[in-house]
């Protein structure tokens, strides 16, 4: 009789140490549902995506309601490590206080803050109105002040005239462009 109370007592300690791992198991996993470590949740991957949109459309107003610009997208994408929104081959729509309209599109383009716009790769600029248009690799777009700077090739076209620069800074409500550095122009004779 002595054997089996130790052999149930030997049985009984194993089943109350699995039922204590269980506990104990028990108890990390639901923590760590509920409080996983830091490492994890944070990410040195500068890749590593926020969100992102596909097929967006979105409109501007200005302070008085009026509205200063359409933009399009195919997809933006907002990056974890770096805070940057970047919206691929997006197509803008730019609206001056008279109400001349600018198009803009480029290969790609950043949103910095809430009134700037960085685009980069292949950009077009242009005036249908006036047959004005600004090509470049880079530019910013000040929304709230509705000026493009340049700090790289430019060339602009005016009807059958060509001018290139380095460099440029335009006022799109007053449709003013200036050339920055080497300015070098073609121009047809009517």
């Amino acid at each position: 009789m002595g054997t089996r109370i130790g052999l149930s007592l030997s049985r009984m300690s194993v089943l109350a140490g699995l039922a204590g791992c269980f506990v104990i198991v028990s108890y990390l996993t639901l923590y760590w549902d509920t409080n996983p470590p830091a490492s994890l949740l944070t990410s040195n991957d500068p890749n590593q995506v926020d969100f992102y949109a596909e097929q967006t459309y979105g409109i501007k107003f200005d302070e008085n309601g009026k509205h200063t610009q359409t933009f399009r997208s195919p997809r933006v994408t907002r990056y974890t490590m770096s805070g940057e929104t970047v919206m691929t081959t997006p197509e803008l729509q730019l609206l001056t206080r008279d109400g001349d309209r600018w198009n803009g599109v480029a290969h790609e383009g950043t949103l910095v803050g809430d009134n700037e716009v960085e685009l980069r790769g292949n950009v077009v600029i242009t005036n249908p109105d006036q047959a004005i248009q600004l090509k470049t690799e880079q530019l910013r777009y000040l929304t709230d002040r509705q000026e493009v700077t340049s700090d790289v090739a430019v060339i602009v076209h005016k009807g059958s005239d060509t001018t290139q620069a380095i460099g440029a800074r335009a006022d799109l409500n007053r449709n003013r462009i200036e050339l920055l550095h080497r300015v070098e122009g073609n121009y047809v004779q009517p």
